[in-house]
């Protein structure tokens, strides 16, 4: 690695995300120009997290919609109507959001439908003598009830995430059956001040405490620590639309690099306990998975997978620090140091 320092803090999910797709991570990291997450997948384990962790907080992190969500391709435009458009116009140009609707932005969206190739097959035809245009047609398309709906959800719970009664139930059921299972009551249990239980503890390692060249930080889900025995436990829940089986055998080539997750939250815990105390305490992480059947297991972490990741995380790490140094952002590392062949 570089003796350089950077000031940027990684999350597991910005240091895979560079790892993955460095021109995204360029966009979102380094230029500040976040796109709303709106996958399903990505909506569903948030209310899972939501409803396990901190249930008493969803009136303030969701905006539900009376009906079902618009397809895939409305909730993309209007998203990046929103993205695009409605943010600067509220916070930029002061407009009242009263006076915001999402017919205002008519001209905006077929351009979007343009640049997407969506509805292009649509021509003008005459109906009872009247014209109608291909473009009233695509508009038609995305301004309707549900979008109206949909983009009227998003003004109203400004800065949440919209979903609807279909997600909420899921989640709900999901991390009810999650929470009945023995094993993971256990994590929750604590008798303080033997056990100390964390929920959503927020970690951050600043570069001038790291031996890294950046510094990390991380939101854990779940944090045991046995003062008694010297015992910190980490936890992380996760839902997949896999079997049990095929989640484990995805796990360390799966695109999300959960193992990399893993490494990140066990530096954070560690830069937590003093130098001369670090031989004395010991680290156990476990995975809760619930699958697409609502089968429940909980997937511990061995030391010669943490042994095995910790060297991969090292590898990993250097990459990051070459793509910050040399601010290069347009090819993974791989391809940009030719080392990709047929």
């Amino acid at each position: 690695m570089s003796e350089k320092k950077h000031d940027f803090l990684f999350s597991y999910s910005s240091m895979s995300m560079l790892i993955r797709n460095p021109k995204l991570f360029h966009k979102e990291y380094i230029l500040g120009e976040r796109e709303l997450r709106d996958e399903i997948y990505f909506k569903s384990g948030e209310l899972f997290h939501c409803f396990l962790l901190e249930p008493e907080n969803f009136n303030d992190k969701f905006a539900m919609l009376p009906s079902k969500l618009p397809t895939d391709n409305v909730r993309d435009v209007i998203n990046k109507i929103f993205n695009d458009n409605v943010t600067e116009d509220i916070e930029v140009n002061k407009i009242p959001k009263g006076s915001i609707v999402l017919g205002n932005y008519a001209q905006r969206i077929l351009d979007i439908l343009v640049e997407k190739n969506l509805y292009q097959s649509l021509v003008d035809t005459t109906v009872k003598k009247v014209l109608v245009t291909g473009d009233s047609k695509r508009l038609d398309k995305i301004i309707n009830n549900e979008g109206i709906e949909y983009f009227n959800a998003l003004m109203d719970g400004y800065g949440k995430t919209v979903v609807d009664a279909a997600l909420v139930g899921t989640a709900g059921e999901k991390a009810r059956i999650m929470m009945e299972n023995q094993k993971v009551q256990a994590f929750f249990e604590g008798s303080l001040p033997e056990v100390d239980v964390r929920k959503e503890m927020e970690l951050r390692l600043e570069v001038k405490e790291s031996k890294l060249p950046f510094g990390l930080k991380g939101i854990i889900d779940l944090v045991r620590v046995d003062h008694e025995n010297h015992i910190v436990h980490i936890v992380d829940f996760k839902t997949t639309s896999k079997t049990l089986e095929a989640w484990k055998k995805d796990f360390e080539t799966s695109e999300y690099m959960y193992w990399l997750q893993v490494m990140i939250y066990r530096l954070l815990i560690l830069s937590l306990i003093p130098k001369e105390d670090k031989n004395s305490w010991s680290l156990k992480i476990s995975f809760p998975v619930i699958d697409k059947h609502n089968n429940v297991y909980v997937f511990n972490v061995s030391q010669q997978s943490m042994l095995r990741w910790d060297k991969s995380s090292r590898g990993v790490f250097e990459i990051a620090d070459w793509h910050l140094t040399n601010m290069k952002f347009d090819l993974p590392y791989e391809y940009e140091q030719n080392l990709v062949m047929l």
